[in-house]
């Protein structure tokens, strides 16, 4: 992966971040009257999201790890006195 899409995936400007999308999703929720089944179809798809997005985060600690081996792997060897 290019650093450019490494930094990406850190979270920029305008990149939702997991709590941010969770908060929106939150907000959401909360801006409907309690009685509404449409809250409580959101209510009960609010774990999945948490576990997808705690998969990407997992996911992407990952990828950056597997970035770092293939940086040192395909890097030139350090071959002082040869």
């Amino acid at each position: 992966m290019s650093d450019e899409r490494s930094e990406g995936l850190q979270g920029g400007e305008g990149d939702p971040s997991p709590e941010n999308l969770l908060d929106s999703f939150d907000q959401a929720i909360g801006s409907l009257p309690p009685g509404d089944p449409v809250r409580r179809e959101l209510l009960q798809l609010r774990p999945q999201i948490l576990d997808q997005q705690e998969t990407m985060v997992e996911a992407r600690r990952m990828i950056e790890k597997l970035e770092e081996v293939v940086k040192k792997v395909t890097s030139p060897a350090n071959r002082i006195g040869t």
